[in-house]
């Protein structure tokens, strides 16, 4: 059977939270929607719970359980879900999280009519009892085309670099052999570049499409050693897909891009709460030791601002100078701003 859109949801350790994830998946008003439900061997009751959620609904007949042999880590799982996917479209949906009831028709019916690769929804975070956090992201209506447009819409902040939440075109993303880094906790960052560089069009929506559940347990507030090791093989490789792009309009602000990861990289290591101060050092100096552009590349660049080279050129300083540099830029935005506050 032909699907218009697939959603892909990854399974691994949610019992609480998969049946909301799947009722909200399940009830939607779009009707041609394949669901792909990966099982990623954890350890808990998840799929139990699935499976019996998932006899018993109407949609049964659209619902495909797929069993890893092992755990093998979200970014696999999701290439496990575009690899499988028989609808038109894919969307990734985290079983954490929900999606209100006509999520997918909203955005689906903006990909038809405009024929576009990918369209992202607006969403808000809400906590596990349905109560709204200040974390959100609510677009106005656009459709945006052309070479490198995408790309330089998304490097400039026009929206987020999470996987979820967006419909893709599946030839799309086969046919420029767009997946995740597999094993990797931080799969979405090199994910979105790939889209965001290769798309031609994209469009966004003012609708809500995506609850995402605000927990301090969850992946991306537990920021300890194995998210740094993945967070640093991520960065190597965002350098080594960089260089496919070194002739070209958005070579430039892909550079910043990339040292901007760098320089948060070394911030969040040195704030984890989670890490003893030995293993923050050696980590530090594995961020600082990334290999990208040298002091001469970094000087011959065209069209970039002194001031910018001058901060890319810091990433040959050791770390801790790194981090009184970045700190000194924090205090003096924070002055300023609390100067413009009292006057």
């Amino acid at each position: 059977m032909d699907y218009k859109v697939t959603i892909i949801i990854p399974i691994y350790n949610v019992e609480l939270f998969i049946e909301r994830c799947l009722l909200s998946a399940f009830n939607q008003s779009f009707n041609s929607i394949e669901y792909l439900l990966i099982n990623d061997r954890g350890s808990d009751k998840s799929i139990e719970i699935a499976k019996k959620i998932v006899e018993s609904h109407p949609r049964k007949c659209d619902i495909k359980f797929i069993n890893h042999p092992y755990n093998i880590g979200l970014g696999a799982t999701r290439n496990t879900g575009i690899d499988n996917a028989k609808g038109e479209y894919v969307y990734f949906l985290d079983s954490d999280d929900t999606i209100p009831t006509h999520a997918i028709e909203k955005l689906y019916e903006v990909a038809s009519n405009e024929k576009v690769d990918v369209v992202v929804g607006s969403y808000t975070s809400v906590d596990f009892n349905g109560n709204n956090q200040k974390w959100e992201w609510i677009f106005s209506k656009n459709i945006i085309r052309g070479e490198y447009s995408v790309g330089s819409f998304f490097l400039h902040g026009g929206y987020y670099v999470m996987i979820w939440n967006k419909l893709y075109n599946t030839e799309f993303l086969r046919k420029n052999k767009i997946y995740c880094i597999p094993e990797s906790l931080n799969e979405d960052v090199f994910f979105s570049i790939q889209v965001a560089l290769t798309a031609q069009s994209l469009g966004t929506i003012k609708d809500i499409t995506y609850h995402y559940t605000f927990r301090k347990g969850s992946i991306m507030y537990t920021f300890i050693e194995k998210n740094i090791l993945d967070y640093i093989k991520t960065i190597v490789e965002l350098i080594r897909y960089s260089k496919e792009y070194r002739n070209t309009i958005i070579y430039n602000r892909l550079i910043y891009y990339i040292y901007g990861l760098r320089f948060t990289l070394l911030k969040k290591i040195n704030s984890s709460m989670n890490i003893s101060v030995s293993k923050k050092k050696d980590l530090s100096k594995q961020a600082v030791n990334i290999q990208f552009l040298s002091f001469v590349e970094i000087w011959a660049l065209k069209n970039v601002l002194t001031i910018h080279k001058a901060k890319f050129s810091m990433s040959f300083m050791s770390y801790r100078f790194q981090l009184f540099f970045l700190d000194s830029i924090e205090y003096g935005v924070k002055s300023l701003k609390n100067i413009l506050k009292t006057n």
